[in-house]
């Protein structure tokens, strides 16, 4: 890492560069630290969750799934302290991802999307400095740098929550979603999501064709406007952060998703900038660091760009994905970088 005042090979950053890309793919070191400790807590509690609830598959599955969850606690507290951690970190991803890898390969048993987007967000992890803050690594000295930290890595988790969203979006049937506006009505009438306020809030058809629309709207346009580069961008990124986190919790309270909602609030955390911080903290941190380690960045570029061509390939494909790569799916789904969001595409399936 160096400043990104100093030279960088392949040339030097402008003022104007650097200012462009520390504004759209810069993180917050404390954003970092927040995440951190938000999805440890969430893997901790899930993992010790899921171990107790292990039993609707076969048997050496079961077996396999409890092991990993259990395994993954130690590596989970660990991320949480901020000790050593990235080898906690890749630790986690690599045994919370067992189950995960075993279930995509293995279509007659279901796995919760709540743990393939904190597999996804472990993954990014792995390259960037969590331990910035409130740290056991941070006491012993050997923390990263705090400041603005641009990577690509950094860049790749940020991109990789836009698919999330702008990819779930347009794969959305626009009649149910757009035109006649009745997905979220369906969906909340079915027997599989609906929780008591879901089922009481399907008197009010008028409320929830407009929502299903808003909904729409905020995972596309909400989305792709973190990242239009006008004036501005601060005051938008809070605002539209905001606007995403009140979408989950009324995801959690109208449907059973268990702890979707959640861990994506969690993670939304990334997109807040120093200025947040800064007034949430009290203090002011100036220091801005660029990742020039070559063999991290070549991995994060390599994922970066799987992530696009899955997620592109799904787009175009779907719904029966016959002529998607299946060498493309399968080395997605073994490095649990494969992307298919598709969530409530077609309600009337439900």
């Amino acid at each position: 890492m160096t400043d990104l005042n100093k030279t960088v090979k392949g040339g030097k950053l402008t003022a104007g560069d650097r200012d462009l890309l520390r504004t759209l793919f810069g993180i917050d070191t404390r954003a970092l630290a927040a995440v951190r400790v938000g999805l440890s807590l969430i893997l901790i509690v899930e993992c010790l969750l899921s171990s107790l609830d292990v039993g609707h598959g076969p048997g050496v599955w079961n077996a396999v799934v409890r092991n990993a969850w259990l395994a993954t606690v130690p590596f989970g507290i660990m991320v949480l302290v901020g000790y050593r951690t990235r080898i906690a970190t890749i630790a986690v991803w690599i045994l919370f991802g067992i189950p995960i890898r075993e279930a995509m390969f293995a279509p007659d048993v279901l796995i919760g999307l709540r743990y393939y987007t904190m597999v996804l967000a472990f993954f990014w992890m792995m390259f960037l400095p969590i331990n910035a803050h409130f740290s056991v690594d941070k006491k012993r000295g050997i923390a990263a740098p705090s400041g603005n930290f641009l990577s690509v890595a950094g860049a790749g988790f940020l991109i990789q929550v836009l698919f999330i969203y702008v990819f779930s979006g347009v794969i959305k049937t626009f009649q149910e979603w757009l035109v006649v506006g009745d997905a979220l009505h369906t969906i909340l009438s079915s027997e599989i999501y609906p929780t008591a306020l879901g089922e009481w809030i399907t008197r009010f058809p008028v409320f929830l064709a407009w929502s299903s629309r808003a909904v729409i709207a905020l995972e596309v346009v909400g989305s792709l406007l973190l990242f239009v580069p006008l004036r501005g961008l601060v005051r938008r990124r809070i605002f539209l952060v905001a606007a995403f986190i009140a979408m989950h919790i009324g995801m959690a309270l109208l449907m059973k998703l268990g702890s979707f909602p959640l861990v994506m609030i969690v993670i939304w955390l990334v997109f807040l900038p120093g200025r947040f911080w800064d007034r949430l903290t009290g203090t002011s941190l100036e220091a801005e660091h660029i990742d020039k380690y070559r063999t991290r960045n070549l991995v994060a570029w390599s994922a970066l760009g799987f992530i696009t061509l899955s997620s592109l390939m799904t787009w175009f494909f779907y719904p029966d994905l016959q002529g998607f790569p299946l060498v493309v799916q399968q080395v997605g789904k073994f490095l649990l970088l494969y992307q298919q969001w598709t969530m409530f595409s077609v309600p009337s399936s439900i």
